[in-house]
């Protein structure tokens, strides 16, 4: 990283000169937004890579009811377990097993939940 005497921070790759971003400090209208000079920055025929999900798009309102589904069976485990065993019964490491698989069941079903409706979080 380095900063110009104009303000700019400058971003360089680990093959040397390369800029890979820069913006600038300075405000370039009244409004007050900040501005930036790219024209320093030049592609040496390296492309960016496209983001793209691990998952396919078609699998996600698949995921959500399954994972939804498996985590409200493991809660309704839970809550069964709790209900029907005596305080002397119970043991602890097998209710902090089947709440975590729980939590982690209903936290990725929830993610899936959203990501079919269209909020890409």
């Amino acid at each position: 990283m380095a900063i110009a005497a104009d303000g700019s921070i400058w971003l360089r790759s680990s093959q040397g000169s390369q800029c890979i971003a820069a913006a600038t400090r300075r405000r370039d209208d009244k409004a007050g937004r900040a501005g930036g000079d790219y024209s320093g920055c030049r592609s040496r025929g390296m492309a960016a890579k496209a983001i793209s999900s691990p998952v396919p798009v078609e699998w996600y309102p698949t995921l959500a009811v399954v994972m939804v589904s498996v985590g409200l069976m493991f809660t309704a485990s839970f809550f069964i377990y709790e209900a029907t065993s005596s305080r002397r019964s119970r043991s602890v490491p097998k209710e902090i097993a089947t709440a975590a698989v729980a939590s982690v069941f209903l936290g990725f079903g929830s993610l899936f939940v959203l990501l079919a409706s269209g909020v890409y979080v």
